[in-house]
């Protein structure tokens, strides 16, 4: 998902927050298309997907927007919206806090509701980031759903990066949709082409053995760009 798929929220903000250094925001798009569409180290098996993100930004810290994809984790496809706050602290130690509503196209052939709302802090320092995500109703369960991750990017060159990352799915709400808590990692090489163009090849895996969803490593190749409005 995107940059906090990285977490969101169809919240609307109050008008003091919209207008607050009006002058200095900023508003930006992605492009991306992905040969699978992963969430958390599973696959959502409807093959290649198109992706896309709508963002607004203010001097202050404050953000907003939509990430949407032809390919969601349950089939049909999916419109996240979100809303948050990042800024610095002391230390070059960065802070980012806010909302990610995930909504489904594809509850009425499961005939369950499924979209849910989660709430997620995070803090950085260089290449180094952890984040924590957490819902009382995760994919529509009424069981809570927590998530952690930790993810380190080291630059190999100026254009090419190498990240790292684990989680870990917890919670009563994972053990009900997915079958059973587990943890996921991934190895990615992410190229940078210029003018807000990139590519990424990346290999995923979880630990999850039994059930429907397996522990088969699955590789993913990527391209996206990044553009303002």
């Amino acid at each position: 998902m995107s940059k906090i798929k990285t977490a969101m929220a169809g919240l609307v903000l109050g008008a003091t927050a919209l207008t607050s250094g009006q002058a200095l925001a900023e508003v930006s798009g992605s492009l991306n298309i992905t040969s699978e569409y992963m969430f958390r180290g599973i696959v959502s098996e409807g093959g290649a997907a198109v992706q896309g993100s709508l963002d607004w930004s203010d001097a202050s810290g404050i953000y907003a927007g939509t990430w949407m994809s032809n390919s969601a984790p349950a089939g049909g496809t999916e419109l996240d919206l979100y809303v948050g706050w990042a800024t610095e602290l002391s230390q070059g130690v960065g802070l980012d806090l806010g909302l990610v509503y995930y909504g489904f196209t594809e509850q009425d052939e499961i005939g369950a509701d499924i979209d849910y709302l989660e709430v997620y802090g995070g803090l950085s320092l260089g290449g180094l980031s952890g984040s924590i995500y957490y819902t009382d109703d995760y994919f529509g369960t009424d069981e809570d759903g927590i998530y952690y991750t930790v993810a380190y990017t080291h630059g190999l060159s100026d254009t090419l990066d190498l990240s790292l990352q684990i989680g870990l799915n917890d919670g009563d709400g994972v053990e009900a949709a997915i079958g059973d808590e587990y943890t996921d990692w991934s190895i990615s090489l992410s190229k940078d082409l210029g003018d807000g163009a990139g590519v990424s090849f990346a290999y995923v895996q979880t630990d999850l053995s039994a059930g429907p969803i397996d522990d088969e490593p699955k590789f993913v190749v990527s391209a996206s760009k990044e553009f303002s409005l």
